[in-house]
């Protein structure tokens, strides 16, 4: 408190009796010399003080409303409520609203700096990277693969942390950009809807399934055309081309592979050798195959259900330029927000979710599903297989077997007590580990063991 408020107590005339009567305390200590060093190492703010004063301090959480239809923003809010409830301070700015207002911070410390998939920390000034002054330890929470976000390891303040929910992920900015001071696999937080329609009593049972579950299948998705990224792939010459094609029939036949092991498949057939540089700028140039796969995907996942007769409400006009838009069974809406959809999946008995090629991970989408109190229908990640039970808490599919999809979704809709089953169990499991709360306690806790 001295070294805390010296200022202070310099300008009221109280800081030498305060220090002297600090002085007479230490005499009561076992070791008095000991205690006299420990308060110099207060009073002249030496590491030891920063090591207390920090934890003290609140989180600088950067918020952005004008990025991927408003889901960083959320997750920015839902962890910094979880914070509050963690009894941490915390100061929310939105860097789409005023990112030159970022100055105020130049000098100030927190306990973290926190910014979700954000460019931020690129900023610099002439003397180097801006955040290098603002004290604290810097996390980037990162939702897509690293390698469209190339600019976020390679540049970047010091104590800089990369968060990512797919462990592949993890393993792959270890690897490639050893310059970030640490990855930490750090899986999203579920948000409930805010005023919630179903009914849900204490043994976990839903009360009023039935009135409130009004459409069969629902898919928040974006529709993208797998041929636009095709057209990107053709323009490629000569072996870049050869490479493109070969990358992305491995990762179509091989559909359980991160991208990174496909394009390892690909140098390995054609008896290609690269070093960690060569190989970033590969699966740099060649990333739209991953586009391009997933997008495939997508749209067979979504014919093959269509032309079994199924009924799939999507959203956003992006899906009236799908080769099906018109399909009887496909039921176009306008595009929703993040809070919307948490309703819309409230009235879905199943909410379809086709990941963005993380084949070891899960994202926001599975546990605000089940918060919603729908059945999730996704395909398999090697963490979801990991954190849900198949067939009870989740219904997990294997790209290899999508012919199989429509008779297993049909056995499913003629079943509600089995899907009621199935909603009930996942929302208890995310209720009970995969909140914003065990998040911010799951943050905590990393700073802790990284300060």
């Amino acid at each position: 408190m001295a070294g805390k408020y010296k200022e202070e107590l310099i300008a009221s005339g109280y800081y030498s009796d305060a220090v002297k009567g600090l002085m007479v305390k230490a005499l009561d200590f076992p070791d008095p010399d000991e205690a006299v060093g420990w308060l110099n190492k207060m009073i002249s703010h030496a590491a030891e003080y920063y090591a207390i004063d920090d934890d003290t301090r609140p989180f600088l959480i950067y918020q952005d409303n004008n990025f991927c239809c408003h889901v960083p923003a959320c997750f920015a809010d839902g962890l910094a409520e979880a914070l509050r409830s963690c009894r941490q301070q915390r100061v929310l700015w939105d860097v789409s609203e005023n990112e030159t207002g970022l100055v105020q911070f130049a000098g100030q410390r927190f306990k973290a700096v926190v910014g979700i998939q954000t460019h931020i920390f690129l900023s610099t000034t002439q003397k180097g990277y801006f955040h290098d002054l603002i004290g604290g330890p810097k996390y980037n929470i990162v939702l897509d693969h690293p390698i469209g976000l190339r600019n976020l390891f390679e540049n970047h303040p010091d104590h800089y942390y990369a968060m990512v929910h797919d462990r592949n992920y993890q393993k792959f900015i270890k690897r490639y950009w050893p310059g970030v001071k640490d990855c930490f696999c750090f899986a999203p937080g579920g948000l409930p809807p805010s005023d919630p329609v179903l009914e849900w009593e204490p043994s976990g049972r839903c009360a009023n399934w039935e009135e409130v579950k009004q459409c069969d299948v629902v898919f928040i998705g974006s529709y993208h055309d797998y041929r636009d990224f095709l057209e990107l792939l053709y323009s490629l010459r000569g072996s870049h081309r050869t490479l493109a094609a070969r990358f992305l029939h491995v990762m179509r036949r091989n559909p359980d592979y991160p991208a990174e092991k496909a394009l390892d498949e690909v140098l390995e057939y054609y008896g290609i050798r690269t070093g960690n540089a060569d190989f970033l700028n590969l699966l740099e140039m060649l990333r739209y195959v991953i586009s391009c796969v997933s997008s495939y995907y997508r749209e067979k996942i979504i014919r093959v259900l269509l032309d079994a007769g199924i009924e799939i409400h999507v959203y956003g006009d992006n899906w009236n330029k799908a080769p099906f838009a018109g399909h009887k069974c496909l039921i176009c809406h306008p595009a929703i927000n993040v809070e919307a959809s948490l309703h819309i999946m409230e009235r879905a008995k199943i909410s379809l979710n086709v990941m963005s090629w993380h084949k070891d991970g899960f994202t926001e989408r599975v546990l605000n599903s089940m918060l919603a109190g729908a059945a999730v229908l996704s395909d398999k990640s090697t963490r979801l297989e990991e954190e849900f039970v198949n067939g009870e808490e989740i219904l997990l599919f294997d790209l290899k077997q999508i012919d199989a999809l429509p008779c297993r979704v049909k056995a499913l809709l003629s079943n509600d007590e089995k899907l009621k089953g199935i909603a009930a169990n996942g929302r208890k499991k995310v209720m009970e580990k995969h909140l914003w709360i065990h998040r911010a306690k799951e943050l905590l806790h990393i700073i802790s063991e990284n300060s």
